[in-house]
């Protein structure tokens, strides 16, 4: 019988009256199962458990196959995500790599990539006085051909 502290053959555990659910993973829940990543009940060390819906690469907030909650700079890419390199997610790196948001490093997002003169985001334009950050990028310079 479950919960009689005697652990039957039909039984993965029994811990008797300590028998409880959402324990710690590997506890034995009040059904005399072990608490376990993707039964679909959550363990208290668990982030989330969806049971059969656990999955990697869903939304961000989504609960991964790990039972960890997905977020961004985890290194599993969300579907709501650009990128996620997990921890070499870092801003100002080179163009097209992953920002600490999830985002791509572009061209004028305003956030200055190391192989960009400048970024000045939407203010990029050509034609502008020298100093200007122009539509690539570059630093509007005498001589460079543009207005």
């Amino acid at each position: 019988v479950c919960g009689d502290g005697d652990e039957a053959t039909d039984e993965e555990c029994d811990g008797g009256a300590a028998n409880a659910d959402g324990g710690a993973t590997g506890s034995c829940k009040s059904n005399c199962e072990l608490q376990a990543c993707g039964d679909g009940d959550q363990a208290s060390d668990e982030g989330c458990d969806a049971g059969g819906d656990n999955a990697d690469g869903g939304a961000t907030g989504s609960c991964r196959a790990n039972c960890l909650v997905q977020v961004c700079g985890d290194g599993d890419e969300a579907t709501d995500e650009e990128c996620d390199g997990g921890a070499a997610n870092a801003d100002g790196g080179a163009t097209g790599s992953c920002k600490s948001n999830c985002e791509l490093q572009a061209c004028g997002d305003g956030d200055q990539a190391s192989d960009e003169g400048c970024d000045a985001g939407g203010d990029n334009a050509d034609g502008g006085a020298t100093g200007s950050c122009r539509a690539n990028c570059l630093v509007q310079v005498c001589g460079d051909g543009d207005e």
